[in-house]
């Protein structure tokens, strides 16, 4: 943390793990929320991150865009690296409310249900 603030950072928020590994972010989010008055909270972070905020039902929005292009990399990482679900009916639910060119790409916008 002293590395990070002499580096800095203004603040620094050290997180707990929950079982499994999976870091509990809830603590974060009302740092967040009381500290800086943030409502909405934007996060592009790696799978990991994405499932574990999918996992405590902390989503409300989903941003994805989409490019035109194919990689078809075997070890390409997924896009969210959560809990399973054992059945179908069990995932995680998104409605699509827009989506709009951007450029060459396409950009999705949900809503978790």
């Amino acid at each position: 943390i002293t590395r990070m603030r002499s580096a800095g950072c203004d603040d620094v928020f050290p997180l707990s793990q929950r079982c499994g590994g999976r870091l509990d972010l809830r603590p974060l989010l009302r740092h967040l929320a009381s500290a800086h008055a943030a409502s909405n909270v934007l996060v592009e972070g790696g799978a990991g991150v994405v499932g574990s905020l999918f996992d405590q039902r902390l989503v409300d929005q989903v941003l994805v865009y989409v490019a035109p292009k194919v990689l078809g990399d075997s070890d390409a990482l997924d896009p969210v690296r959560g809990s399973p679900c054992a059945q179908i009916d069990a995932a995680h639910r998104l409605e699509l409310v827009s989506h709009e060119r951007v450029g060459d790409d396409v950009l999705l916008d949900y809503r978790v249900r």
